[in-house]
Protein backbone atom coordinates (compact mmCIF):
# COMPACT_ATOMS: atom_id res chain seq x y z
CA UNK A 1 0.00 0.00 0.00
CA UNK A 2 1.35 3.24 -0.75
CA UNK A 3 1.78 5.91 2.19
CA UNK A 4 2.78 9.94 2.71
CA UNK A 5 5.94 10.88 1.20
CA UNK A 6 7.83 7.45 1.53
CA UNK A 7 5.99 5.90 4.09
CA UNK A 8 3.87 2.52 3.87
CA UNK A 9 2.32 0.38 6.00
CA UNK A 10 0.86 -3.06 4.71
CA UNK A 11 -2.73 -3.56 4.61
CA UNK A 12 -2.64 -5.91 7.82
CA UNK A 13 -1.06 -3.22 9.73
CA UNK A 14 -3.35 -1.02 8.77
CA UNK A 15 -6.32 -3.38 9.10
CA UNK A 16 -4.86 -3.77 12.83
CA UNK A 17 -4.79 -0.38 13.61
CA UNK A 18 -8.23 0.38 12.53
CA UNK A 19 -10.00 -2.44 14.07
CA UNK A 20 -11.05 -3.67 10.57
CA UNK A 21 -12.15 -1.03 9.10
CA UNK A 22 -11.48 -0.64 5.24
CA UNK A 23 -7.57 0.71 4.87
CA UNK A 24 -7.68 3.95 2.98
CA UNK A 25 -5.32 4.52 -0.27
CA UNK A 26 -4.16 8.13 1.10
CA UNK A 27 -2.96 8.95 4.17
CA UNK A 28 -2.34 12.29 5.83
CA UNK A 29 0.95 12.83 7.87
CA UNK A 30 -1.20 13.18 10.86
CA UNK A 31 -3.05 9.50 10.57
CA UNK A 32 0.55 8.18 10.00
CA UNK A 33 2.13 9.18 12.94
CA UNK A 34 -1.11 9.04 15.10
CA UNK A 35 -1.35 5.33 13.85
CA UNK A 36 2.60 4.16 14.10
CA UNK A 37 1.87 5.87 17.76
CA UNK A 38 -0.44 4.08 19.06
CA UNK A 39 1.78 0.61 19.87
CA UNK A 40 3.68 2.92 21.94
CA UNK A 41 2.02 3.81 25.14
CA UNK A 42 5.27 4.89 26.75
CA UNK A 43 6.49 7.54 24.03
CA UNK A 44 5.81 10.69 22.11
CA UNK A 45 6.66 10.67 18.57
CA UNK A 46 7.36 13.92 16.44
CA UNK A 47 7.71 13.89 13.16
CA UNK A 48 9.55 17.01 11.69
CA UNK A 49 8.53 18.85 8.65
CA UNK A 50 6.65 21.40 6.72
CA UNK A 51 4.43 20.98 9.74
CA UNK A 52 5.66 19.43 12.56
CA UNK A 53 3.32 16.56 13.76
CA UNK A 54 3.49 15.45 18.03
CA UNK A 55 1.24 12.47 18.87
CA UNK A 56 1.37 10.64 22.26
CA UNK A 57 -1.82 8.09 22.61
CA UNK A 58 -4.99 10.41 21.73
CA UNK A 59 -2.92 13.52 22.03
CA UNK A 60 -2.27 15.28 19.05
CA UNK A 61 -0.82 18.82 18.37
CA UNK A 62 0.35 20.62 15.49
CA UNK A 63 3.49 22.92 15.34
CA UNK A 64 3.60 25.39 12.55
CA UNK A 65 6.67 27.47 13.36
CA UNK A 66 9.45 27.10 11.18
CA UNK A 67 11.13 27.85 8.15
CA UNK A 68 11.60 25.98 4.81
CA UNK A 69 15.70 26.73 5.24
CA UNK A 70 15.64 24.41 8.32
CA UNK A 71 15.21 20.99 6.47
CA UNK A 72 19.30 20.53 6.59
CA UNK A 73 22.42 21.50 8.55
CA UNK A 74 21.95 20.04 11.57
CA UNK A 75 18.55 21.35 12.85
CA UNK A 76 17.02 18.06 13.59
CA UNK A 77 19.64 17.36 16.04
CA UNK A 78 19.09 20.93 17.92
CA UNK A 79 15.57 19.51 18.09
CA UNK A 80 16.37 17.01 19.21
CA UNK A 81 18.23 18.55 21.68
CA UNK A 82 15.97 20.75 23.07
CA UNK A 83 13.20 17.84 23.83
CA UNK A 84 16.12 15.91 25.55
CA UNK A 85 16.79 19.12 27.95
CA UNK A 86 13.51 19.26 28.57
CA UNK A 87 12.84 16.10 29.90
CA UNK A 88 15.53 15.93 31.89
CA UNK A 89 14.36 18.66 33.61
CA UNK A 90 11.05 16.75 34.34
CA UNK A 91 8.74 17.72 32.03
CA UNK A 92 6.44 15.09 30.01
CA UNK A 93 7.81 13.48 26.90
CA UNK A 94 4.54 14.77 25.10
CA UNK A 95 4.96 18.18 26.21
CA UNK A 96 8.61 18.65 25.96
CA UNK A 97 8.22 17.71 22.73
CA UNK A 98 5.49 20.40 21.55
CA UNK A 99 7.54 22.89 23.26
CA UNK A 100 10.54 21.72 22.03
CA UNK A 101 9.27 22.17 18.22
CA UNK A 102 7.89 25.81 19.13
CA UNK A 103 11.34 26.36 20.40
CA UNK A 104 13.23 25.13 17.55
CA UNK A 105 10.91 26.30 14.64
CA UNK A 106 10.34 30.37 16.19
CA UNK A 107 14.62 30.20 16.62
CA UNK A 108 14.97 28.89 13.41
CA UNK A 109 12.76 31.89 11.96
CA UNK A 110 14.92 34.23 13.62
CA UNK A 111 17.88 32.81 12.59
CA UNK A 112 16.13 32.92 8.65
CA UNK A 113 15.59 36.76 9.64
CA UNK A 114 19.38 37.23 9.78
CA UNK A 115 21.12 34.60 7.53
CA UNK A 116 18.34 33.45 4.72
CA UNK A 117 18.65 30.11 3.63
CA UNK A 118 22.58 29.97 4.20
CA UNK A 119 21.36 29.03 7.78
CA UNK A 120 23.20 26.25 9.71
CA UNK A 121 22.42 24.13 13.05
CA UNK A 122 24.93 26.93 14.86
CA UNK A 123 22.40 30.19 13.77
CA UNK A 124 19.56 28.26 15.43
CA UNK A 125 21.05 27.85 18.59
CA UNK A 126 22.59 30.80 18.64
CA UNK A 127 19.13 32.48 18.55
CA UNK A 128 17.91 34.12 21.90
CA UNK A 129 15.11 31.63 22.05
CA UNK A 130 17.26 28.59 22.27
CA UNK A 131 17.20 27.80 26.47
CA UNK A 132 21.54 27.36 27.33
CA UNK A 133 23.20 26.05 30.74
CA UNK A 134 24.53 29.40 32.52
CA UNK A 135 27.54 30.22 32.38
Amino acid sequence: MAGYKGYSMSNNAVDAYNNGEKPKSKWTKEEIVSLRARPYDAIAILLKGVTDVIVHNDRKKINNTGTAAMTHGGTGDVLSGIVAGLVSKGMNMFDAACLGAYINGSAGEMAFDEKSYGLVATDVIETSLTPRAPV
